[in-house]
């Protein structure tokens, strides 16, 4: 391992070193020198504080480098972690399959609690290594995604009942009239469930998306610290 010093701080040295060599072995005035030596003092002091300040200011930005990326490998596993369950839960959404398949994956994970509390600790436990903030979201984005497919699965399945119903009537003769609000109540509490179930599943790919750029951006972020760190230690 080489240290490599700054172009400045070499330069105030060489200067320094420069100036020293020429009172020494220069042509002597001691009449000038005394005249002179309290600014020679302070510009070697100086040069001295420079050079000092340079070096400890250096040895803070490697430290907090460090530290940048010490987080960053400790954030890492948790980020990944988080897009693996969201990635289940997407894959359970894709081509439009009906609330039954996100249920089913709520209930395969154990997510299936009634109460707020209860699921959100559910998932903190699920995610132990993700930072508190990303785990947080994803509960609560969680439990709005289960908790509108639930009511659109049961809107779903009163509306055609709902029609069932009616229909038989119609097919009877049977004052089918009678059954028309129910039908048309069905229909408006399902177009109701429908809208925030599809809402709720954007919301829920805005959070994947969102923490698959945090993750891509905090892993380039730990390589760009990393090959710093190995220029400023000259390490090859």
């Amino acid at each position: 391992m080489n240290q490599r010093y700054d172009f400045l701080a070499i330069s105030l040295l060489m200067f320094t070193a420069t100036l020293i060599t020429f009172v020494v072995l220069g042509p002597i005035n001691v009449e000038a020198v005394w005249r002179w030596q309290t600014l020679i003092s302070g510009v070697v002091t100086f040069v001295g504080v420079v050079v000092a300040a340079w070096n400890v200011t250096r040895q803070m930005r490697l430290a907090a480098r460090g530290r940048e990326q010490d987080r960053i490998e400790r954030e890492l596993p948790g980020l990944r972690a988080a897009n693996y369950l969201l990635l289940r839960f997407h894959w359970a959404l894709e081509g439009n399959r009906g609330p039954e398949e996100i249920l089913k994956e709520f209930d395969a994970l154990g997510l299936n609690q009634s109460k707020v509390s209860d699921f959100v600790n559910k998932v903190l436990e699920a995610l132990p290594v993700t930072p508190d903030r990303i785990k947080r979201d994803i509960a609560v984005e969680l439990f709005r995604l289960r908790s509108t497919a639930d009511r659109f699965a049961a809107a779903t399945k009163l509306s055609r009942n709902a029609t069932r119903v009616y229909d038989a009537a119609v097919r009877a003769d049977d004052n089918a009239e009678r059954h028309k609000p129910d039908v048309v109540a069905a229909e408006e509490r399902l177009a109701i469930a429908t809208e925030r179930y599809e809402k709720a599943q954007k919301e829920f790919e805005a959070l994947r998306e969102q923490i698959i750029q945090r993750g891509r951006a905090e892993a380039k972020r730990s390589d760009i610290l990393r090959r710093e760190l190995e220029k400023s230690l000259a390490i090859d």
